[in-house]
Parts: C-alpha cells; structure tokens; sequence
C-alpha cells in the first residue's frame, strides 16, 4: 500500500522490472554482487557482456575477479570513450 493509501500492483511492478533487467533482479532481492562485463564484440562491434555473481558479502571477490578479466582481455581499449561535453545542447 502506498502512503496515500493506493494499493501497490506489485504485479504490474515485477513485469516492468523483469522486462528491464531480467537477470538482475534476483541478487538484488537476495543481496548477492553481482557484476557485468563488455568482455566480448559481435562482428558488428556491438559489445557482448556476461555476468558474474558472486557469494553474499564477497564483494570483494567478485571485483578481483572483474578486474582480472578486464586486464586480461582489455575490452577497455576496444570502444572509443564518449563524453558528455561532445554532445550539443
């Protein structure tokens, strides 16, 4: 029920979310780290990411390892990096 008394359509909640981010919303609710990395491109050039999870309260795991595959296959120096001052108004 919202403040004003309304009630919450958890439903209709749940299917917006899930249809954003399907994958993301379970470690949300269950407190796992989760992370998701550009590691790979299409031929396009379009990027491909997976995700990593990890144990509850090892976040710190879960970076080392993100880190690690970063360096590793160095997606950073792939994508030309886009700053906002490039955009006009």
């Amino acid at each position: 029920m919202h403040g004003d008394g309304a009630l919450f359509d958890y439903e209709a909640w749940a299917s917006r979310a899930y249809g954003f981010a399907p994958f993301t919303e379970i470690f949300n609710v269950t407190g796992q780290p989760a992370a998701s990395l550009p590691l790979f491109q299409s031929k396009g050039g379009l990027p491909i990411g997976i995700q990593l999870i990890g144990r509850k309260n090892e976040d710190h795991r879960l970076l080392r390892i993100s880190l690690d595959l970063e360096q590793a296959t160095a997606w950073t120096t792939r994508y030309q990096v886009i700053h906002a001052r490039h955009f006009q108004a």
